[in-house]
């Protein structure tokens, strides 16, 4: 088990000591959430219109 002692301080990284990314991973970041994101909505979308089309065909016929 670690213990923190208050003589040695945990050094993490935040706000203008923290390393920058370059350009390209933002971008593969960025476009990596959006898929994500346009994934999730579109699993939802699928859920929805089985349980419609589940619905109809249980009542129509």
């Amino acid at each position: 088990m670690t213990t923190i002692h208050p003589s040695r301080p945990v050094d993490i990284p935040t706000g203008a000591d923290a390393p920058q990314q370059s350009a390209g991973a933002s971008v593969l970041t960025a476009g990596l959430s959006l898929l994500a994101v346009l994934g999730i909505f579109a699993g939802a979308a699928a859920l929805i219109g089985f349980a419609i089309h589940a619905t109809l065909t249980y009542f129509v016929g």
